[in-house]
């Protein structure tokens, strides 16, 4: 902190770092995030079985797992060679 005695009186001024914002802003989204995780819990522990957002949730789920799956097989193929880029289009007379 910083103080600036002046003629009319104490002024102070208080200053963060960068890494003190991003650190708050973390502990904020991980809050919300549980909050979040918590109450879909709930929703799916009290939801009926048939319930067509319950149906909409296990979609959701199925699509996040689905497209990890698929990261991982990217992710898993060897390459031996340079990437190669091919650029087809029609002539025009």
């Amino acid at each position: 902190m910083f103080f600036d005695f002046g003629y009319i009186g104490l002024t102070e001024y208080e200053f963060q770092f960068a890494w003190e914002w991003q650190a708050q802003l973390l502990t904020a989204q991980s809050r919300a995030i549980s909050e979040l995780r918590t109450s879909i819990n709930h929703f799916i522990k009290l939801a009926d079985e048939a319930d067509e957002r319950r149906l909409k949730l296990e979609q959701m789920q199925l699509s996040i797992d689905k497209t990890k799956v698929e990261i991982d097989k990217i992710g898993s193929d060897e390459q031996t060679g340079p990437i190669e880029i091919k650029i087809v289009g029609k002539k025009r007379d």
